[in-house]
C-alpha cells in the first residue's frame, strides 16, 4: 500500500505577528511549485535564495508555504526547525523517517503562529514527479514507526 505521513502542528513563541520570529530550517533543498495549483515542479537548492534559512533569520514580510528536504541532522539523527523570539523558542524535530518539512507562515492575514509540518514524503508524492521517490510502500502486515516532537521555553 502506498503510504505517506504528515502532521500539521502550529508553533508560537508569543509573537504578535510571525514577522517578528527568527526561523531556522536546516534544509538544503526546497520544492518549487507552479503558481496556479501549487503542484510540484522541481527540487532546487536553497543556497543563494530567500529559502536559505539554515543560519536562521527574522522572517519580516517573507511568506512561506514551502516544502523543504535534504535536512541536516544532529548527532542523534534528528533535524530541528527552530522559532525564536527574545528568550523564547519552540523547536520541532523529526527522526530519520521524516525526510521533509513544510513551513507555513499564514496567508495574507499573517497568522499568529507558524505551521512546521514533519512529513515522510513531499506533497503530491502519490503522483510521478520530484517528491515521488520518498513515498513508502508498505507490504501486507508491515508497520511504520516514525517519531517527531516539540520542545520549547
Amino acid at each position: 500500500m502506498p503510504f505517506g505521513y504528515g502532521a500539521h502542528p502550529y508553533l508560537t513563541v508569543g509573537e504578535s505577528t510571525v514577522d517578528e520570529v527568527a526561523l531556522t530550517v536546516p534544509a538544503a533543498s526546497y520544492l518549487e511549485v507552479d503558481d496556479d495549483r501549487l503542484l510540484p515542479l522541481r527540487l532546487s537548492p536553497v543556497e543563494g535564495t530567500a529559502y536559505d534559512l539554515r543560519e536562521g533569520r527574522v522572517l519580516g514580510s517573507m511568506s512561506l508555504d514551502t516544502a523543504m528536504t535534504d535536512l541536516a541532522r544532529d548527532s542523534d539523527g534528528r533535524w530541528r526547525v527552530r522559532l525564536v523570539l527574545g528568550d523564547r523558542f519552540a523547536e520541532l524535530w523529526g527522526d530519520e523517517t521524516m525526510r521533509w518539512t513544510q513551513v507555513f507562515t499564514g496567508g495574507p492575514k499573517r497568522d499568529l503562529s507558524i505551521a512546521v509540518e514533519p512529513m515522510t514524503c513531499g506533497p503530491d508524492a502519490f503522483n510521478a514527479g520530484p517528491t515521488h521517490d520518498d513515498l513508502r510502500v508498505l507490504a501486507p502486515g508491515e508497520t511504520f514507526v516514525g517519531q517527531w516532537g516539540i520542545s520549547g521555553s
